[in-house]
């Protein structure tokens, strides 16, 4: 809490996401410490407006979900992929897409991919809403 009250201090009415799970296997962001993160979250929701995370943990705040590929996999450093058809049907409002955009032969092309993957899964969620 004293590391979100400082940066609540320095913040000039910026906000702050809150690490609450990851996407690498073994990690250690789970159960209690992702609880705390949730109780942090409603304690300091004058400053806190989200998460970084694996699914959607309170409604009322964002959710960005990091390790997006186009398919489902792992790699050799324990990373697990999700596509962004299931980050989105799991709640996440940003999809955050690294390896897949900047390891591509053409970075630029593979960004317009994932944007129209995820406007699709966008679209194809509101509308079984």
């Amino acid at each position: 809490p004293g590391i979100i009250e400082g940066l609540r201090a320095k913040a000039n009415g910026a906000g702050l996401l809150l690490l609450a799970n990851m996407s690498s296997q073994g990690n250690l962001a789970t159960g209690e410490y992702t609880e705390q993160a949730l109780r942090w979250a409603k304690e300091y929701d004058d400053f806190v407006c989200g998460f970084i995370g694996m699914k959607k943990l309170d409604a009322s705040m964002l959710t960005f979900t990091p390790g997006v590929q186009l398919e489902a996999a792992g790699d050799e450093l324990g990373q697990q992929y999700r596509t962004p058809e299931t980050v989105i049907a799991a709640g996440t409002d940003v999809p955050i897409v690294g390896r897949g955009i900047y390891k591509a032969q053409d970075p630029r092309a593979a960004a317009e991919l994932y944007r129209k993957r995820c406007w699709e899964a966008y679209k194809t969620k509101a509308e079984s809403s």
